[in-house]
């Protein structure tokens, strides 16, 4: 695992204890032994959640779920291919829309229970950017369907989706 010497050796001890949770861990072990380069930068991406979230003052339920989200942001990319993955050019537009299914990827793999709440940052981290995906920002629900929305806003959602976008940058 890599960790830069610049974060406190405190944050670094809780971002330890996070990657130790069962489910947490078996998850990141599919990404490792599928594509250690997106592993690496998940772990990284957890981290500066934390250390971001810390110097916001986030409530210990909210960085917890933003912690989670961050470390498991490109879970999806176990199922993208690994030639796709490590592509050193420009990806083409048909591999460009198979690399953005990651997040939904990503969403259909947290099917547990108890990633309720992260599976939603997962398949939205990429909804905050000049180039939305997976769902380009639009309800694609018909109106006269007279049925609510599919996707409720939580504000606490949207922040922390933000602020896993951001380290994602």
């Amino acid at each position: 695992m890599v960790y830069s010497a610049s974060f406190d050796p405190l944050t670094l001890e809780r971002y330890a204890g996070y990657l130790q949770e069962t489910a947490l861990a078996e998850h990141l072990a599919g990404l490792v032994a599928h594509h250690p380069e997106s592993y690496e930068h998940s772990v990284r991406v957890g981290l500066l959640v934390l250390d971001l979230g810390q110097d916001l003052a986030l409530a210990e339920d909210e960085l917890a779920l933003a912690v989670r989200a961050g470390v498991l942001h490109d879970l999806g990319k176990c199922d993208v291919a690994n030639d796709l993955l490590s592509k050193p050019a420009t990806l083409e537009a048909h591999e460009r829309e198979e690399m953005e299914r990651h997040t939904r990827y990503g969403f259909d793999r947290l099917i547990d229970a108890a990633f309720g709440e992260v599976r939603k940052i997962v398949v939205a981290h990429h909804e905050v950017k000049e180039r939305p995906y997976p769902r380009r920002g639009v309800e694609r629900r018909e109106d006269a369907r007279e049925t609510p929305p599919r996707r409720q806003f939580d504000p606490v959602i949207r922040r922390l989706t933000e602020l896993v976008a951001v380290a994602d940058m």
